[in-house]
Formats: C-alpha cells, structure tokens, sequence
C-alpha cells in the first residue's frame, strides 16, 4: 500500500495543468482523471470489501477462490493487456475539482487503509468477495485494491510515454 501510492505520487508530481488534462484519444482517459478514479476506487472497493465482513466468515468459501495465490491476483490486476470497463461510481467526473484534491482525497483514503490494515484482527481469509472476474478471499480483494493502483499507475506511465504528451 505504501508502495503504491509513493509510485502514483512520484508518477505525477511536477506535471503541468496542460500535463495533467492531456489525451492521447478521446477515449482515453488523461492523467487526472486516472486520478480521481484511483480515488474514488479507493473509497468505493474499500467499502465492498468491508462490507463481506459484515457476513459470517465461511471457510467452505475457499474452494470458490478464482485465483490459487496472492501473486495471480496482483498478476491479473497489473496486466493492461487485461482491459475492463469501469462501472459506475468509479467513473471520472472532476468530483474533487482538481487533479490535486483527487491526489489528496487518493492519499487521505490510502493512509485511512494503511492504518486498517496494521490494525485489523479481521478474518480477511475466510470472507469473501464476489467480483466480476472471480470470487477472492478479503485479504486478497484488498491486494486487488492495491494492485489497482498500481495498474492506473502504469496507465499514468503510458500517458506519459505518449509522443504527443505535453513537455511541460
């Protein structure tokens, strides 16, 4: 977690207004609006993944697993190749008003989830979580939340990479 979000912090720093909102295609997204979404993930997977420990734990569960270890999970997560179409509630809209107060409402949530995570007695590997790839145990839909940020990091990357991108 703390990896992840050096990596976006580090991906975005320094760049411009004109760097932040440039699209290599109207189809896809600019640097601010990966962004807002890896913000709004944050809250929004957070809150599905704690709401699987509302329910009891079920170990019987396990044998639904999609992916056999942790590491498939990050491998799948980080795979651009692997494209998906976001749903609703995660979608860009300029909520925070800025690419900054999306990097700070990103950060906020971050250390919100670092602090759960070295705090929490929660039996992560025997709830679940349905996703639409797979079920995963909670331990991992939480790998999966920061292998998402790792995956919108990269997208940053290639934005970045882009021979149109902006030089300042």
């Amino acid at each position: 977690f703390k990896q992840t979000k050096k990596d976006l912090q580090d991906a975005v720093k320094n760049l411009s207004e004109a760097q932040l909102n440039w699209k290599p295609a109207d189809s896809v997204w600019s640097i601010a609006e990966c962004i807002e979404h890896i913000a709004l993930s944050e809250k929004n997977l957070f809150d599905w993944g704690s709401a699987s420990l509302k329910e009891a734990a079920n170990p019987e569960k396990r044998k639904e697993l999609k992916y056999a270890t942790d590491q498939d999970v990050i491998k799948m997560i980080t795979d651009r190749s692997f494209r998906v179409k976001t749903r609703e509630g995660f979608i860009p809209s300029n909520q925070f008003g800025s690419a900054q107060k999306s990097l700070d409402a990103f950060v906020e949530r971050r250390n919100n989830m670092i602090d759960y995570v070295k705090k929490t007695d929660d039996d992560l590997r025997n709830h679940f979580v349905t996703l639409p790839f797979g079920t995963v145990d909670t331990y991992q839909f939480l790998i999966f939340l920061s292998g998402h940020t790792k995956r919108h990091t990269l997208q940053i990357e290639e934005v970045k990479a882009h021979p149109g991108f902006p030089k300042s």
